[in-house]
């Protein structure tokens, strides 16, 4: 890379729907072990699982004990051009899948992650991956429910579940709280 540059990148979790997705800002500097970070913070996700990056280069690893180093490499190696794209798994049980494609290069360097749009709830964790979600979410808006129904959405929270909810400025706090800024 020849200088750090702010990047916007939209993820989505494929599969969502409604759609789950966050279009945000960041330095293509910012190693892929940090982007990792930004993306459970951006989609909701509360860093109780595994995650890796497939890119061009291969699997990137986000495991405590592997021994690569390409945790460490940073994301404009990967993410270059607009239309690049990459995916991130998080949860090998659950397997939630994201894509994440760069939109745009900024001319200016990007010092703290930030979010500027989005759309959809994440779903809860441990909840049994994208087609449980759907499943979840069909009986969220069913009505009677059954017993085992019912304890079923208490279990996940999902009583009153609002799969649209997005707050940005909500996802920008926890940004500035657990990501700290990167300077040029």
């Amino acid at each position: 890379m020849e200088r750090p540059q702010g990047i916007v990148l939209h993820i989505e979790l494929d599969n969502s729907r409604p759609k789950i997705w966050r279009r945000f800002t960041i330095s293509n500097a910012l190693p892929f072990i940090a982007l990792h970070d930004c993306i459970q913070a951006i989609m909701g996700w509360e860093h109780q699982h595994l995650a890796m990056f497939i890119t061009p280069f291969g699997h990137i690893d986000l495991d405590d004990e592997s021994d690569t180093q390409a945790a460490y490499l940073p994301i404009g190696a990967a993410l270059q051009e607009p239309g690049d794209t990459i995916a991130y798994v998080y949860d090998f049980g659950d397997n939630w899948h994201h894509t994440i494609t760069l939109e745009k290069l900024n001319t200016r360097n990007c010092t703290q992650p930030k979010v500027t749009a989005g759309n959809g709830a994440c779903p809860p964790e441990d909840c049994g991956g994208i087609n449980r979600y759907k499943h979840l979410l069909r009986l969220s808006k069913r009505a009677p429910l059954n017993d085992d129904e019912q304890e079923i959405l208490n279990l996940f929270n999902m009583q009153d579940w609002d799969a649209k909810h997005f707050d940005k400025n909500e996802v920008n706090q926890k940004l500035k709280e657990e990501v700290p800024p990167i300077f040029d």
